[in-house]
């Protein structure tokens, strides 16, 4: 019987081995590109997803002018609080330092401090201490709800009011004493009674809402108390500036002088939604508002509430004609009176090196004011030395190097010269 041909064993062992391999060598490469292809896929989603962050387009969300409405603001509560919580120290303060932005670095130290402490309430007062006084951790915390940052804080003595008579001679509290050893502020008393200071309330006129931030529009009056004691009562005389480096009550800047019963009780307000504790439409009524400067806090929004970020004058953007260029500023002879008044009461022999030194303060504060009113500008003239420029700047600067040769242990004259009514120069000669 004749045997049948077939695929022999090697043959068909070898044809399995080579379908295996070759089955296995399709799955890694269909494996491989399974597990690639997705990782370029997760690189370009993660590219999509992560771009760098913006900072949030600034625009405007409201405008408030109106009294009430500005009053029942939450947001204008909390903000304008941190603003000095009308405390007349801290608004003192504030105008003293003739404005200030955190990003720019140009705030001290020591009105930190003083605007924190403005924040101080009676049950914030250490019951431990001898004396009355406050924690260092509760100033830093103040420090901190009000800048947002507390780490570049000095805690060291501090003053109220720079030492000016006319607020630290009414007020009982003048200032903090640092204690190390307690890591308390002591308050630093004056042995007098407290009643009727000078004061420095604002009027708020306007608040804008941002999305980033919160503008506070105010308008300040400078308010001197006065004894009257021919009626032996108190009058408040109501100025629109005050002269922080004469420390004085400027005459020409002055509005009215009311009883101090019609301050408290007409203008003042006991009202408790009023932000800035004054009756709008009677100081509406009694006080032209367009003779008050304008002021501008801004407070940047955070998840918490804001922080103060700065404080600025606002320059009038008012813009005069050609003719209005060339017409002479002529002063009525009331104007001139309360011009020169600034000056002729230091006129005469006998006069302190103190006295000489607080005259040339008032010039230089009221050339400072006149810059542009050439007929307005005072010069002066010590001994044989007379200082006298066309440019205002350069005037004001000698007469501050002036300042510092006054020997305030010599005796002094002092003449003033007048031209079409007006004091234009000083004579000063040592005796």
């Amino acid at each position: 019987m004749e045997r049948r041909k077939g695929i022999p064993l090697v043959a068909l062992v070898i044809f399995i081995a080579l379908l295996v391999a070759i089955i296995l060598t399709c799955v890694i490469i269909l494996g491989s590109n399974k597990t690639s292809k997705p990782q370029v896929k997760n690189q370009q989603v993660s590219q999509t997803t992560e771009p760098e962050q913006q900072e949030p387009e600034e625009k405007i969300e409201d405008q408030l002018t109106n009294e009430s409405v500005i009053n029942s603001d939450t947001d204008v509560q909390k903000a304008y609080k941190l603003t000095g919580n009308n405390k007349a120290f801290a608004k003192y303060a504030i105008y003293n330092s003739s404005g200030f932005d955190i990003d720019e670095g140009n705030i001290s130290n020591e009105l930190k401090l003083q605007l924190a402490m403005s924040q101080v309430t009676n049950s914030d007062m250490d019951a431990q201490s001898s004396k009355k006084a406050v924690s260092k951790d509760i100033i830093e915390g103040y420090v901190t709800d009000i800048f947002g940052d507390s780490s570049d804080i000095e805690f060291k003595d501090f003053s109220l009011y720079n030492s000016d008579s006319n607020f630290t001679e009414k007020y009982k509290t003048i200032g903090y004493q640092y204690k190390n050893n307690s890591a308390n502020y002591e308050v630093k008393e004056n042995d007098i009674t407290e009643e009727e200071p000078s004061e420095i309330p604002e009027v708020i006129t306007k608040v804008v809402k941002y999305n980033t931030k919160i503008e506070i529009y105010v308008k300040p009056i400078f308010v001197e108390t006065i004894y009257d004691a021919e009626e032996d009562r108190y009058l408040r005389s109501l100025y629109t500036d005050y002269n922080f480096q004469a420390k004085q009550f400027p005459i020409d800047k002055s509005i009215m002088t009311i009883t101090n019963d019609d301050y408290k009780n007409v203008l003042k307000s006991n009202y408790q939604p009023d932000l800035d504790k004054l009756n709008y439409k009677e100081v509406n009524q009694n006080i032209d508002l367009n003779q008050l400067s304008d002021y501008k806090y801004t407070l940047i929004k955070t998840d918490d509430g804001y922080n103060l970020k700065s404080f600025e004058k606002i320059t009038s953007t008012k813009t005069t004609t050609d003719t209005d260029d060339d017409k002479p500023k002529t002063l009525s002879e009331q104007d001139k009176a309360i011009f020169n008044s600034q000056f002729d009461v230091y006129d005469g022999s006998g006069k302190s090196g103190s006295e000489v030194k607080t005259l040339l303060e008032a010039v230089i504060s009221s050339n400072t004011e006149h810059i542009d009113q050439q007929d307005l500008i005072v010069s002066i003239t010590l001994d044989d030395n007379k200082l006298s420029s066309d440019d205002v700047d350069t005037l004001n600067e000698e007469i501050e190097e002036l300042i510092d040769d006054i020997d305030v242990t010599s005796i002094y004259s002092i003449k003033s010269t007048y031209k079409s009514g007006i004091i234009n120069s000083i004579t000063i000669k040592e005796e």
